[in-house]
């Protein structure tokens, strides 16, 4: 839906088309390599040089709280370098 390479404006698209929820308030410029809030000792998520622009896939209950989350990483020339997506259970 949204390849690698593909610009902003792509994303933006998609996620109307299929209900996300983009996190217009926490988009920001990353520097190259820069650690993410879903970054963890493995490097995985890390900034690319561009937009960093998080969107929430998906919001349930059963029984608790489930949010699929993903946060795409853009290059400063603003193509899509990659997507981390974590899930998060609000639990007792």
């Amino acid at each position: 839906m949204v390849p690698l390479g593909s610009q902003p404006a792509r994303l933006t698209t998609i996620a109307k088309q299929r209900g996300w929820e983009i996190d217009r308030r926490n988009i920001y410029r990353s520097q190259a390599g820069s650690k993410t809030y879903m970054d963890d000792t493995h490097l995985i998520c890390r900034g690319k040089g561009g937009l960093v622009v998080p969107v929430i896939i998906d919001r349930y209950s059963a029984p608790f709280t489930t949010i699929v989350e993903s946060m795409w990483l853009f290059d400063p020339s603003g193509q899509l370098r990659d997507v981390c997506v974590r899930k998060t259970v609000d639990a007792l």
